[in-house]
């Protein structure tokens, strides 16, 4: 203990209390004044009024960095410089104050005008080109790229909505069957039919193949579909498959017509044909009759 009565382990404390406190007093300080600061630094009055007194104070500045010495430096300064308090006062403070208010205040007004003026001017010009370009006719080359771009995409929507109708025949398809096999509970077998398949429809059979018959069966299949669309969907070989047409055109199946819109031929089966794919189904029936799945 010392001489007034407290410990020396409770001293310790009390130092150590007073200099955490005085620790947090400092840093609360610290950051109060770098706060100020900073607002002060961001202000557009101190940054404005900063380059306005560096402006009209340059040589000053000049004459500061300079190798001069330094007794020289202040010789200098006093008797050109700054050589009366008038002379300070003005260049010193009032100048720059007013320069800085004039740039707050009064410059955003022409700087509005100027800014609005051009972006006038920007809308005007691409309003001009806007118009010049709906004006300007296509090149044949255009046209000829453009017609062909419209082609391509048609072309893709038409395979692509001949395919979803056929995933949704199919599955209409699986869900007629399914339901069919609720319906009676077990599967059974066709019964043997002992009808005798067509000799007319046997003999139309033989006269296509099965790529012809793929062929004309997309071409009955709507009204009309391109020639362009139909060689490209109907195969990588784009000879066999301009042959397979030519042989359905030859057979009398399909014919060709052209049609304006497309500026181009659209390919259409003819009552020929379909009696052929009528024929040809009927036989295929037949034959699954003819031959049932073992039990």
């Amino acid at each position: 203990m010392n001489g007034f009565g407290i410990s020396y382990t409770r001293l310790r404390i009390i130092q150590a209390y007073l200099k955490e406190t005085g620790n947090f007093m400092l840093n609360d300080l610290a950051k109060t004044v770098k706060a100020q600061l900073y607002e002060r630094v961001s202000s557009p009055l101190l940054g404005v009024f900063t380059i306005s007194w560096f402006a009209w104070n340059y040589r000053f500045v000049l004459v500061i960095v300079s190798s001069m010495p330094v007794t020289e430096k202040f010789t200098y300064i006093d008797n050109s410089l700054f050589n009366s308090y008038q002379n300070i006062f003005l260049h010193g403070t009032l100048y720059p104050l007013l320069t800085t208010l004039s740039l707050i205040f009064i410059y955003p007004f022409p700087a509005k005008f100027v800014y609005e003026f051009w972006r006038k001017r920007q809308r005007e010009l691409k309003e001009i080109q806007q118009r010049i370009d709906d004006e300007t006719p296509l090149t044949r080359e255009e046209a000829r790229e453009l017609r062909h771009e419209t082609l391509n995409t048609r072309l893709e929507f038409e395979q692509e909505l001949e395919r979803r109708s056929g995933e949704i025949t199919q599955l209409k398809g699986a869900i007629k069957e399914l339901q069919s096999r609720e319906k009676t509970g077990v599967d059974r077998p066709p019964k043997k039919s002992t009808k005798a398949a067509p000799t007319k429809a046997v003999e139309t059979n033989s006269m296509l193949d099965e790529n012809q018959i793929q062929m004309l069966q997309k071409i009955a299949s709507r009204e009309g579909i391109p020639k362009q669309h139909l060689i490209f969907s109907s195969g990588s070989d784009k000879i066999l498959s301009e042959y397979n047409l030519g042989e359905l055109e030859e057979k009398g199946y399909a014919s060709e017509h052209f049609e304006d819109r497309l500026e181009g031929n659209s390919v259409f089966a003819t009552h020929t044909g379909r009696s052929y794919l009528i024929n040809h189904a009927r036989n295929n029936n037949h034959a699954r009759d003819d031959n049932p799945p073992l039990p």
